[in-house]
């Protein structure tokens, strides 16, 4: 269980009741993880809330919202994810002469 391994590790470095927050990624093991964390500090009389001490990884975020983005405009398949890495079904960038003719015919219609 990975409760107990971190609760382990915590108890090692005597730092049961000195964290107040885990850097994690949304993956719902993570949420058992800590609401058995919640559990341990509880029955030591440790205020521990498991909600309130989970933060999410900043890059981890962006990475979610910029793959939903490449999902809306069409840039890759909702299904990549499951298929292989997602930067392998990323559609190239149009080559500079398909930008300069459609820059040109933006500029004709005057848009």
């Amino acid at each position: 269980n990975m409760a107990d391994v971190v609760w382990d590790t915590l108890e090692k470095y005597g730092l049961i009741g000195q964290v107040l927050a885990f850097m994690m990624d949304n993956a719902t093991n993570n949420d058992t993880l800590l609401e058995a964390i919640e559990r341990k500090c509880h029955a030591r009389n440790i205020p521990f809330n498991a909600q309130h001490s989970r933060l999410r990884c900043m890059p981890h975020t962006v990475h979610l919202a910029v793959l939903k983005l490449l999902e809306a405009i069409g840039a890759v398949e909702k299904d990549c994810k499951r298929l292989g890495p997602y930067q392998d079904a990323v559609v190239g960038a149009p080559d500079s002469e398909e930008l300069d003719a459609y820059a040109a015919a933006s500029d004709e219609d005057g848009n």
